[in-house]
């Protein structure tokens, strides 16, 4: 049996109102058990004796500056990002991810969808909100599937 040191999780914040960041804080504290007792987390700690993982969580409240955001983040080049905003098209989908965004969180579901988000992140997958599975439905049905592979 391992113990909860096997499993060390570094979250840093970006670009957040005080009041919502303290908000997904307390609720990431308060269910943070579903990390650690996830299959994921196990299957993992299976195959190395710790993780440790350091996620950087960006609010964006407009598109126009993703790219040049994510590009000037933080300095640890290890530290897996997700994104939370209201992605309107897939080509803000598809910007987000190609800037190194490990997700693209719903602002309006930002708490119900943090803990999936972050399994996907220790999965080394990308996590697209369901909010915004029509925009990648619309896309593949009318062009080719080019950016597949990232979703």
């Amino acid at each position: 049996m391992r113990d909860d040191n096997s499993f060390q999780l570094h979250i840093d914040y970006f670009n957040f109102e005080y009041k919502i960041q303290q908000q997904l804080e307390v609720y990431l504290f308060e269910n943070i058990r579903l990390l650690k007792k996830s299959g994921v987390v196990n299957n993992i700690l299976n195959n190395a004796d710790t993780i440790n993982i350091n996620i950087h969580i960006y609010f964006f409240t407009g598109l126009c500056n993703i790219t040049a955001q994510l590009l000037a983040r933080s300095p640890d080049a290890t530290a897996r990002i997700l994104s939370i905003g209201q992605f309107d098209d897939f080509q803000n989908l598809l910007s987000c991810v190609q800037t190194g965004s490990y997700g693209c969180i719903s602002a309006t579901n930002m708490l119900e969808e943090i803990i999936p988000a972050i399994l996907s992140v220790l999965q080394k997958k990308i996590y697209i909100s369901p909010c915004f599975a029509s925009y990648i439905n619309t896309y593949f049905t009318r062009n080719n599937d080019n950016y597949l592979h990232l979703f």
